[in-house]
C-alpha cells in the first residue's frame, strides 16, 4: 500500500470511527463460521465505492438487514450466538 494525495485517488480507504458503539460486540459470521465485516460497514463501503450501481447494491444489503438477516443481525448486536 502507498499513501495518495486524496481519497479520489485511493483504491482502499480505512475508516476508524470515534464511536466504538458503531461496531458489533462480536464478529459477524456466516453460517459456516467465516468472519465477515459488520454489515453497516459493508453498506458504507458500497456507497463510497465508484460503481454505477452502488446505491442499488447498498439498498439490497439494507433490505436484507431488515428482512432475511434481521434476526441474525439483532443477535450479533446483542453479542449473542449469530453463527
Amino acid at each position: 500500500m502507498v499513501a495518495v494525495a486524496s481519497a479520489a485517488d485511493a483504491t482502499l480507504t480505512v475508516t476508524a470511527p470515534e464511536d466504538p458503539g458503531l461496531w458489533l460486540p462480536r464478529p459477524w459470521t456466516t453460517a459456516d463460521g467465516t468472519s465477515i465485516a459488520d454489515p453497516l460497514q459493508i453498506v458504507y463501503d458500497i456507497i463510497r465505492g465508484s460503481g454505477t450501481d452502488r446505491n442499488e447494491a447498498a439498498n439490497h444489503v439494507r433490505e436484507a438487514l431488515r428482512t432475511t438477516l434481521r434476526t441474525r443481525w439483532q443477535e450479533a448486536a446483542r453479542g449473542g450466538n449469530h453463527a
